[in-house]
């Protein structure tokens, strides 16, 4: 009786909230896993606006495992403050895994962001084992024509491609927060200057990251440090990490594309002040062509420094891969929406004719205004690759 009572009173004091409800929609996603092995996996999106909040439920599958992920998403405001909050829950195990709560305020043009984020004990690969938790600090102010911006570290950072949770079944979630052992304590310093100006309409863009544990990175990027003819100029920048230095050439035609050359290099000496040289580990070239088409090529002298330079999983090296072609080209579908291709074609030192080991193709077409298809997998060109086929589907209503 005591129950009843207590699911009796929770639902009234809730149903001022859910006469609000409204705007309800949602997506379903699917894919069919044809090779190497056939697999199943699907999510389901729910999401409605409820007392002047979004809130977004998403439940997803995989293969064997089951029921997989349970994220739930809010989003709205409380007067002049914006909040987002996020929590993850792993219904398999069944344990929290991850939550997120964010702040957003604006006050005289500066702009105030809190992010606070909690790991649960059932995720892996820290120590102390979790739960684990911190916050991150931002302001961000123009200076005229220059902006800076400002993070402080508080148990957890704001990682440029994100913090990702990794399920063995190869879903993964990605948010913007980090957290790690060491509680609330100071841990991170970053500050980014864009913009700042030199003279010859040079602009000079800095970027400072330090650690607890010390100096992590510093970059400096002079913006039309080079102007050419005919409406070209080119940018320039240099990264200085601990481990390696990143040198990038970037070449813009007015009206036309932007192409980019980077340097993947560093220093080699003995002991701290004996220097023999520069090492050149790699080099990207890529010419961005509109809005998402692009040509892309990237090569690795020393195939095992590219995890050093954020290309983790992007090579095989069972194939001794060390170099692909990318191409991205992008046009008009059905019902006002684009289609989409992606395709990569690697080499290796163990590949088949001229060095070819497989081809990775993404393909997206819309087929109805609330229907799109897509194609994904790879086709291998050596013995030493794999032959993968999927497709899927996403519908909303």
């Amino acid at each position: 009786m005591r129950r009843a009572l207590a699911v009796l009173t929770v639902l009234c004091l809730a149903f001022p909230a859910w006469a609000q409800l409204s705007n309800l929609g949602g997506e379903w996603k699917a894919r069919i896993t044809l090779l190497p092995s056939l697999d199943l996996g699907t999510s389901l999106t729910l999401k409605a606006d409820i007392a002047g909040f979004t809130v977004t439920s998403t439940s997803e599958f995989a293969p064997t495992w089951g029921w997989i992920w349970q994220e739930f998403v809010a989003k709205g405001a409380l007067g002049p403050i914006g909040i987002e909050g996020t929590v993850l829950f792993g219904p398999v195990i069944p344990d929290f895994l991850y939550a997120q709560l964010i702040y957003a305020l604006e006050l005289g043009g500066i702009e105030f962001n809190i992010y606070t984020a909690m790991l649960g004990a059932a995720v892996g690969g820290y120590f102390p084992p979790g739960p684990v938790g911190g916050a991150v600090i931002e302001f961000k102010a123009p200076l005229g024509a220059t902006g800076l911006k400002a993070q402080l570290g508080f148990g957890a950072s704001l990682p440029p491609s994100g913090f990702t949770i990794w399920h063995v079944s190869g879903s993964s979630k990605t948010y913007a927060t980090s957290p790690f052992p060491g509680g609330l304590a100071f841990s991170s310093l970053l500050l980014n200057i864009e913009a700042l100006p030199l003279c010859c309409g040079i602009n000079l863009d800095v970027e400072f990251s330090f650690l607890k544990s010390g100096f992590d990175y510093i970059a400096f990027t002079l913006k039309d440090a080079l102007a050419l003819c005919c409406g070209v100029t080119v940018d320039v920048g240099v990264k200085f990490t601990t481990t390696a230095k990143t040198v990038t050439v970037t070449p813009k035609f007015a009206g036309f594309a932007e192409a980019c050359f980077e340097v993947y290099a560093d220093v080699v000496g003995t002991g701290m002040y004996v220097w023999q040289g520069i090492r050149v580990d790699g080099f990207k070239i890529n010419c961005t062509l509109g809005d998402c088409n692009y040509l892309e090529l990237v090569t690795f002298l020393s195939p095992d420094k590219a995890p050093d330079y954020d290309y983790v999983d992007v090579f095989d090296p069972d194939c001794g891969e060390f170099e692909y072609i990318g191409l991205g080209f992008c046009g008009a579908g059905c019902c006002g929406g684009k289609y989409f291709v992606d395709l990569r074609i690697f080499f290796g030192n163990l590949g088949g004719l001229f060095d070819l080991t497989r081809l990775v193709y993404t393909v997206q077409i819309p087929v109805m205004a609330n229907f799109a298809f897509d194609l994904t997998g790879s086709i291998a060109a050596a013995s030493c690759a794999t032959t993968s086929l999927a497709i899927g589907w996403t519908f909303t209503f």
